[in-house]
């Protein structure tokens, strides 16, 4: 089995390429540059559907318990939920 680490860490390199060369599109939004960049909301979005976690929240809650070095801040459950959709 993967290390989840390892998981994060490829998801994130593969969702930060594809949107450094285009192929995403991310609409933009007004107001202030949000904390946390869009390959980081994709990542744990991506992560959370691969390890099949039902729950936002709780998947977020999981990774600051157990993985809390791989982000330096985590979105509060309904900023992750609102720029993933």
């Amino acid at each position: 089995m993967v290390p989840a680490e390892d998981i994060f860490v490829h998801c994130h390199v593969l969702a930060d390429d594809l949107i450094k060369q285009g192929s995403v599109d991310i609409p933009t939004r007004p107001g202030p540059k949000p904390a946390r960049t869009d390959a980081k909301i994709i990542t744990i979005v991506l992560v959370r559907h691969l390890l099949r976690r039902r729950s936002e929240s709780g998947f977020l809650a999981e990774i600051r318990r157990e993985q809390p070095e791989l982000f330096s801040s985590l979105p509060h459950a309904s900023e992750e939920n609102r720029r993933a959709r």
